[in-house]
Protein backbone atom coordinates (compact mmCIF):
# COMPACT_ATOMS: atom_id res chain seq x y z
CA UNK A 1 0.00 0.00 0.00
CA UNK A 2 1.26 3.42 -0.59
CA UNK A 3 2.86 4.93 2.33
CA UNK A 4 1.87 8.54 1.55
CA UNK A 5 -1.79 7.62 1.31
CA UNK A 6 -1.21 5.59 4.65
CA UNK A 7 -0.15 8.43 6.36
CA UNK A 8 -3.04 11.02 5.27
CA UNK A 9 -5.60 8.45 5.56
CA UNK A 10 -3.97 7.82 9.77
CA UNK A 11 -3.73 11.98 9.97
CA UNK A 12 -7.63 12.05 8.59
CA UNK A 13 -9.43 9.31 10.37
CA UNK A 14 -6.71 8.09 13.09
CA UNK A 15 -6.16 4.83 12.61
CA UNK A 16 -4.77 2.91 9.84
CA UNK A 17 -6.85 1.50 6.37
CA UNK A 18 -7.72 -1.48 6.13
CA UNK A 19 -5.36 -3.96 4.84
CA UNK A 20 -7.96 -5.26 2.42
CA UNK A 21 -8.73 -2.13 1.07
CA UNK A 22 -6.51 -1.05 -2.30
CA UNK A 23 -4.77 2.21 -3.01
CA UNK A 24 -7.18 3.55 -5.24
CA UNK A 25 -10.15 3.08 -2.64
CA UNK A 26 -7.89 4.57 0.17
CA UNK A 27 -7.30 7.69 -2.26
CA UNK A 28 -10.94 7.86 -2.54
CA UNK A 29 -11.84 7.87 0.73
CA UNK A 30 -8.80 10.53 1.46
CA UNK A 31 -10.05 12.66 -0.62
CA UNK A 32 -13.64 13.05 0.48
CA UNK A 33 -12.60 13.89 3.85
CA UNK A 34 -10.12 16.53 2.41
CA UNK A 35 -8.34 18.90 4.54
CA UNK A 36 -5.18 20.39 3.82
CA UNK A 37 -5.04 22.35 6.75
CA UNK A 38 -5.43 18.64 8.72
CA UNK A 39 -2.68 16.81 7.10
CA UNK A 40 -0.43 19.54 5.69
CA UNK A 41 0.65 21.52 3.00
CA UNK A 42 3.16 19.28 2.31
CA UNK A 43 1.30 15.71 2.55
CA UNK A 44 -1.15 17.28 0.77
CA UNK A 45 1.21 17.36 -2.43
CA UNK A 46 2.58 14.58 -2.03
CA UNK A 47 -0.48 12.52 -1.66
CA UNK A 48 -1.97 14.24 -4.60
CA UNK A 49 0.88 13.43 -6.63
CA UNK A 50 0.45 10.00 -5.54
CA UNK A 51 -3.06 9.79 -6.41
CA UNK A 52 -2.60 11.63 -10.18
CA UNK A 53 0.84 9.79 -10.81
CA UNK A 54 1.03 6.45 -9.16
CA UNK A 55 -1.45 4.75 -8.73
CA UNK A 56 -3.49 1.88 -10.12
CA UNK A 57 -7.09 1.63 -11.26
CA UNK A 58 -9.14 -0.81 -12.00
CA UNK A 59 -11.07 0.90 -14.91
CA UNK A 60 -10.37 4.29 -16.87
CA UNK A 61 -13.97 5.47 -15.58
CA UNK A 62 -12.77 5.15 -12.23
CA UNK A 63 -9.33 6.87 -13.03
CA UNK A 64 -11.20 9.20 -14.72
CA UNK A 65 -13.39 10.33 -11.31
CA UNK A 66 -11.22 9.96 -8.62
CA UNK A 67 -7.95 11.60 -10.64
CA UNK A 68 -9.76 14.05 -11.80
CA UNK A 69 -10.71 14.27 -8.19
CA UNK A 70 -7.08 15.22 -7.25
CA UNK A 71 -6.19 17.38 -10.27
CA UNK A 72 -9.14 19.81 -8.93
CA UNK A 73 -7.72 20.02 -5.45
CA UNK A 74 -4.29 19.93 -6.91
CA UNK A 75 -5.45 23.36 -7.90
CA UNK A 76 -5.80 25.14 -4.52
CA UNK A 77 -2.26 23.61 -3.95
CA UNK A 78 0.20 24.86 -7.12
CA UNK A 79 -0.82 28.17 -8.18
CA UNK A 80 1.31 27.85 -11.00
CA UNK A 81 -1.30 25.96 -12.72
CA UNK A 82 -2.98 28.91 -13.43
CA UNK A 83 -5.83 27.06 -15.16
CA UNK A 84 -9.27 24.64 -13.65
CA UNK A 85 -8.33 21.57 -15.82
CA UNK A 86 -4.80 20.71 -15.62
CA UNK A 87 -3.61 17.21 -16.83
CA UNK A 88 -1.73 14.66 -15.47
CA UNK A 89 1.46 15.43 -17.75
CA UNK A 90 1.17 18.60 -15.57
CA UNK A 91 1.43 16.49 -11.91
CA UNK A 92 4.22 14.76 -13.38
CA UNK A 93 6.05 17.95 -14.30
CA UNK A 94 5.09 19.13 -10.88
CA UNK A 95 6.33 16.38 -8.73
CA UNK A 96 9.47 16.43 -10.59
CA UNK A 97 10.02 20.25 -9.26
CA UNK A 98 8.40 20.05 -5.85
CA UNK A 99 11.20 16.75 -4.93
CA UNK A 100 13.95 18.92 -6.53
CA UNK A 101 13.01 21.54 -4.33
CA UNK A 102 13.13 19.22 -1.16
CA UNK A 103 15.92 17.70 -2.24
CA UNK A 104 17.61 21.16 -2.23
CA UNK A 105 16.28 22.27 1.51
CA UNK A 106 17.89 19.02 2.98
CA UNK A 107 20.99 19.64 1.01
CA UNK A 108 20.42 16.11 -0.95
CA UNK A 109 21.11 15.57 -4.56
CA UNK A 110 19.50 12.62 -4.51
CA UNK A 111 15.90 12.73 -6.55
CA UNK A 112 13.29 11.10 -4.63
CA UNK A 113 11.12 8.43 -6.79
CA UNK A 114 7.62 7.16 -5.61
Amino acid sequence: MNQTLIKAYKIIFGQEPLAELKDWEVATRILHKWSVPKIGEDLAKECIFAIVNHIKYPSEATTHLIVGEAEEKGVELFPEIGVRDPSMDVYEWLENKYWESKNKENGSSEIKIK
